[in-house]
C-alpha cells in the first residue's frame, strides 16, 4: 500500500475471526509506511453459541460451544494468533476465550466496522441446532422463542462487546454475509456503513435496527 492510503482489512463468516484477531498486528506492519488501517469483520461476531434442544433440534456436527474451545485452542495452538493484551489478561487457564469475538473486540485498538446481522443463520442452524427453515422455525414456538432470544443475545454483545473508537452495523435479519445493497438500516447498507467509517476517521458510528 502507497504512503498515505487506506487499508480496509477484513473477513467474511470465520475469516471475520481471524480479521478481529489480527487487525492490530496488521495495523502495527503498516504504521512504518504511513498506512491507515481499519477493519471490517463481516458475519463473524456472533454471542456465545449454545445449542437448540427444542422441538426438531439437531445435534451439529461441530461442537463451538465456549466449554470445547479450550480443547480446539490447545489442540490448533491458536493462543499466539488470538489479541495478545486479551490472552495476557486471562491468563493460562482461560485464554481460550480470547477465540470468542465478544472477548476479543475489546482488546482490539484499530478502529472497526462490524457488519453482523441480528440473527445469524448460519450460526443458529449450523452451529446450535435450529431446524433449518424459516417456515418451520416459525411454526415451531420454542424454535422461534430460541431465536428471538438469540438476536437480544446478540444486540447486547455488540452493545458492550464492541470498543468505544469502532462501530457496527446490525440488521434485524435473519442472514449471514450476503450484505450489499441490502438490507439497509435508515437508508444505509454495510457498504455505506463501512465507508463512512473510513471516510470520516476514528469516530463512533453504531447503528442498529
Amino acid at each position: 500500500a502507497a504512503a498515505g492510503a487506506t487499508l480496509v482489512f477484513g473477513g467474511g463468516s470465520a475469516g471475520a475471526f481471524g480479521a478481529i484477531y489480527a487487525l492490530d498486528r496488521v495495523a502495527r506492519a503498516f504504521a512504518h509506511a504511513n498506512v491507515t488501517v481499519r477493519g471490517a469483520p463481516i458475519g463473524g461476531f456472533p454471542p456465545p453459541v449454545v445449542w437448540y434442544t427444542g422441538r426438531e433440534h439437531h445435534v451439529p456436527k461441530e461442537d463451538a460451544r465456549p466449554a470445547h474451545l479450550a480443547q480446539l485452542v490447545a489442540m490448533w495452538n491458536a493462543a499466539p494468533a488470538l489479541p495478545e493484551r486479551c490472552v495476557h489478561d486471562k491468563g493460562a487457564r482461560d485464554a481460550y476465550l480470547c477465540v470468542l469475538p465478544t472477548e476479543a473486540a475489546p482488546y482490539v485498538r484499530t478502529p472497526m466496522m462490524v457488519v453482523q446481522a441480528l440473527t445469524d443463520w448460519v450460526v443458529t442452524v449450523a452451529f446450535e441446532g435450529v431446524p433449518g427453515s424459516v417456515e418451520r422455525i416459525s411454526a415451531i414456538a420454542e424454535a422461534t422463542a430460541f431465536m428471538t432470544a438469540y438476536a437480544r443475545n446478540s444486540s447486547r454483545a455488540l452493545r458492550t462487546a464492541v470498543p468505544p473508537q469502532s462501530g457496527y452495523f446490525a440488521p434485524s435479519c435473519i442472514m449471514h454475509t450476503e450484505f450489499a445493497d441490502v438490507p439497509r438500516i435508515s437508508g444505509t447498507n454495510a457498504i455505506d456503513a463501512v465507508y463512512s467509517m473510513v471516510s470520516a476517521g476514528v469516530q463512533q458510528q453504531q447503528q442498529q435496527q
